[in-house]
């Protein structure tokens, strides 16, 4: 039997990735519905209602029950679903018992360091700088994708909107044009199909593209019972370990050489949490408290739905997926692009926020 292409793989392990997750949330959904597993509304949440908060628990276990099946286990499969299901679990256990914030930051800074050794010694992005200063400047910025990841997590659908894009677009960039997968990646081998050889669907695709697969179809499976009015929550338990695996991609992506794409395709994420960071920090905050500053939060205090706010958000990251597979051939004008992408998509949630926001009080 002929070999399927890398590309139609993809569509089966997806679809099949979609309906696992779609189940599997709605069995938590089921299984966590006393008070005890709810988000109250606060001043700094934008829900009305107590909605159940564990729903990360749906997308870990599709993304680590599917790879356990469809990838053979090697040592870096296996470091990166400890990593996966670490941070899962220290979510959960941070839940119920809050953790020291420095603390939840060490266990992070752990689950970056093990996938970081992972790789070549000799494979570098920029091997001008020394290895150590290299290697601890994508440690930082990984640990800065996760925590992004989290703080992005603050209105109906948009987190798993958001990582579902940024994975199709990851999986865009490598299978474009079709057969020609270029690069080496983060992990050097393929992600042989334990189960499927039989049928004649060969292990050609890298892990790291499995785990995209696997991923989107998992955030859009969630994201079924998250779109707005959402009847479930991911919390940390789902955003956290989402963060890690989006770095994880965006830095193998990079590493085969496109690294414009790899900053292009989560530009909107990491542009509204970078900028309202920096804006908290001027201001004296506490950072690491929630709050409800981010961009997409102001339109939609500013009187627009959260689900018309993430459709306008996966316009713009449908060209940003466009401009990332651009990138590979015209890297400038790709960048240019993205950059008047986001800041249009910004100044236009910022100009929802001011259009109904009442005036302060004189």
């Amino acid at each position: 039997m002929k070999p399927l292409s890398p590309a139609i793989v993809a569509l089966i392990l997806g679809a099949a990735a979609i309906l696992f997750s779609w189940a599997m949330t709605g069995l938590v959904l089921r299984l966590f519905t006393n008070v005890r597993h709810r988000t109250e509304p606060n001043e700094r949440s934008m829900h009305e209602v107590p909605t159940s908060n564990v729903g990360g628990l749906a997308i870990v276990a599709t993304v680590l029950g599917l790879g356990a099946l469809l990838i053979l286990p090697t040592t870096a499969s296996l470091i990166l679903a400890g990593c996966v299901g670490g941070l899962a679990l220290v979510s959960l256990i941070d839940h119920y018992r809050p953790l020291w914030p420095l603390s939840r930051l060490l266990f992070q800074a752990l689950a970056v360091g093990a996938a970081l050794s992972l790789l070549p010694h000799d494979l570098r992005l920029a091997p001008d700088l020394p290895f150590e200063v290299e290697r601890a400047a994508l440690g930082v910025a990984w640990l800065w994708m996760i925590n992004l990841t989290n703080f992005i997590d603050g209105i109906d659908g948009i987190a798993a909107t958001g990582c579902a894009a940024t994975c199709l677009g990851y999986l865009a960039v490598l299978l474009w044009p079709p057969g020609a997968i270029q690069g080496t990646g983060a992990i050097q081998e393929t992600g042989a199909l334990s189960g499927m050889t039989g049928l004649g669907i060969v292990g050609d695709l890298p892990i790291s593209a499995l785990i995209a697969v696997l991923l989107a179809g998992a955030c859009l499976g969630y994201l079924v019972w998250n779109w707005h009015p959402a009847r479930i929550f991911m919390g940390d338990t789902g955003s956290i370990p989402l963060g890690f695996l989006v770095g994880w991609l965006m830095l193998d992506l990079a590493l085969r050489g496109h690294w414009v794409s790899a900053l292009i395709l989560p530009a909107v994420f990491v542009t509204d949490a970078t900028l309202t960071l920096l804006k908290r920090l001027m201001r004296a905050e506490k950072i690491w408290r929630p709050h409800r500053s981010h961009f997409y939060q102001r339109a939609v205090q500013g009187g627009t739905s959260p689900a018309s706010v993430v459709r306008r958000m996966l316009i713009a990251d449908a060209m940003l997926i466009v401009l990332a597979v651009l990138a590979k051939a015209e890297p400038g004008i790709a960048a240019v692009g993205a950059l008047a992408t986001v800041t249009l998509l910004l100044v236009h949630w910022a100009t929802l926020a001011a259009r109904h926001t009442p005036a302060p009080p004189v």
